[in-house]
C-alpha cells in the first residue's frame, strides 16, 4: 500500500456525478484530515491516473457506475497494478452481490452513499491513524514528542504539582 507522510490521508475519488462529488469531498475534508489528490468520473481516467506510480494516494474511494466503464474496471485494473492502494467502493448499489463482488476485486469495505457515509467517515479516520501512530514510533517521532514535552511550560508543572501531582 502507498502511503504518503503527510498528515492528511490523500485520497483519489472515481465518481461521474459532479454534485457528489463535490459534496463528497466538502465532507470528507471537513470532518477527516483527508486531501483530495484528484478524481475521475470514468473509468479510463481513474486507470490512467492510478498506473502513474508519481501519484501519491492513501486511498481511492470507487462508484460503480460511472459515465464510461464501470468501477469493477477500476478495482480489477488496480488490482493488476505493481503498486497497492486501498480501494473502498462508495455506491448506491452496494447489495450483497455486488458487495461479495467488489471485496473479490480488491476493495477493503463497500460502503451505501444513501445508509453509510458515516461508516466510510470513521472508515477514513482510522485508515488516518493506522498511517500516523506507526511514525511516532521512529527517532524522529520520539525527538517530536520530547520536544513537544520540553515546550510545556514550567509554571503548568508547578502548577500541577501544587494541586497534588508527582513528579
Amino acid at each position: 500500500v502507498m502511503l504518503s507522510t503527510s498528515a492528511f490521508l490523500n485520497t483519489y475519488i472515481v465518481e461521474d456525478s459532479p454534485v457528489i462529488r463535490e459534496n463528497l469531498i466538502a465532507t470528507l475534508e471537513e470532518l477527516v484530515p483527508v486531501r483530495v489528490v484528484g478524481s475521475a468520473e470514468d473509468e479510463a481516467s481513474a486507470v490512467r491516473w492510478l498506473a502513474d506510480a508519481a501519484h501519491p494516494v492513501d486511498l481511492v474511494i470507487v462508484d460503480i457506475f460511472l459515465k464510461s466503464g464501470s468501477g469493477l474496471g477500476v478495482l480489477r485494473a488496480a488490482h493488476a497494478l505493481p503498486q497497492r492502494y486501498r480501494l473502498v467502493v462508495l455506491s448506491n448499489y452496494a447489495t450483497p452481490d455486488m458487495r461479495a463482488k467488489c471485496l473479490a476485486l480488491g476493495a477493503e469495505q463497500v460502503f451505501d452513499k444513501s445508509t453509510e457515509i458515516d461508516a466510510l467517515i470513521q472508515y477514513c479516520a482510522d485508515k488516518l491513524v493506522a498511517l500516523i501512530v506507526p511514525w511516532v514510533f521512529t527517532a524522529y517521532g520520539t525527538f517530536l514528542l520530547r520536544q513537544a514535552f520540553m515546550n510545556i511550560p514550567k509554571e503548568l508543572e508547578e502548577a500541577a504539582q501544587i494541586d497534588g501531582a508527582s513528579r
